[in-house]
């Protein structure tokens, strides 16, 4: 990965890390938070890649409804992922860390089940260690008294 990429990569996960802690911190509805930022993401991408959107009468109707499939999932994820950071109860920050971490931990799977890339074994043991990474990530810390 050139230094180019590194950086934009950087610039993401900031963005993706950002716009969670929003409803919690301005005390707005988390549903209000996600829909604003997936509006104004729509318009981005609209803008950004006309000649992509124009190709979508040219995919198979199996691809459209794979993806349209994958769209509603993520859109239910997105919902919850926004009304957890919000909850009051719950540390935002360690939620986010989990989150992520999962997401990393899945990523290897997702793209053996999808792709059909086999992780190496290196992958697999990470995948092993990271189970209980995710567990000590889910512990909720003891709050001084």
């Amino acid at each position: 990965m050139d230094l180019k990429t590194f950086g934009l990569a950087m610039f993401i996960a900031a963005a993706f890390v950002a716009w969670p802690n929003l409803a919690k911190t301005l005390g707005i509805k988390p549903g209000l938070v996600p829909f604003m930022v997936f509006v104004v993401t729509l318009v981005v991408v609209v803008i950004m890649s006309p000649k992509d959107i124009a190709e979508l009468r040219t995919i198979s109707a199996k691809a459209f409804v794979v993806v349209l499939a994958f769209s509603i999932a993520n859109g239910m994820a997105i919902y919850f992922f926004a009304d957890k950071a919000a909850d009051k109860n719950i540390q935002t920050g360690m939620f986010l860390v989990t989150v992520f971490a999962l997401q990393m931990a899945f990523a290897p799977i997702a793209d053996w089940l999808i792709n059909g890339v086999k992780p190496s074994m290196q992958q697999f043991a990470g995948l092993g260690l990271a189970v209980p990474v995710m567990w000590l990530l889910a512990q909720r810390p003891q709050l001084p008294q």
